[in-house]
């Protein structure tokens, strides 16, 4: 069996990983802060998976706990819209998402409040 699982049934949806798992509550809470993060930025997001691809690596590093997964998620999502918008098209999605994982498995999972401009460094975008 894969190590991460979707589940949809209905609109319920959940997202599990060996390390850590997010119930509908805190999925829908990540849509809607995605949601508030593209409008904010005058983005339009056409990938409705995206907020997923954003998430799981991070869910998988092993350094995100219960007690504060929202808060660390949703500043991942903010920094990958920060990070997006900053580059052309040039650079892939991909490549920004590893960025992120790199930098916040580098400190394992600390240093949540430099991740951004850790992450911009990395990337060569001056801030």
């Amino acid at each position: 069996m894969d190590q991460l699982q979707l589940f949809e049934q209905s609109q319920n949806e959940a997202i599990i990983t060996k390390q850590h798992s997010l119930n509908e509550r805190k999925v829908q809470q990540l849509l809607h802060y995605q949601a508030m993060v593209c409008k904010q930025m005058e983005w339009v997001e056409t990938d409705p998976d995206k907020v997923f691809q954003i998430v799981l690596p991070i869910l998988k590093s092993g350094y995100v706990h219960e007690q504060n997964d929202l808060q660390i998620l949703k500043k991942v999502i903010l920094i990958y819209y920060h990070v997006r918008s900053s580059l052309s098209d040039a650079t892939s999605d991909q490549t920004i998402i590893t960025g992120i994982v790199q930098q916040y498995a580098l400190l394992s999972g600390m240093g949540i409040e430099t991740l951004a401009q850790r992450v911009c460094t990395a990337l060569g975008i001056e801030e």
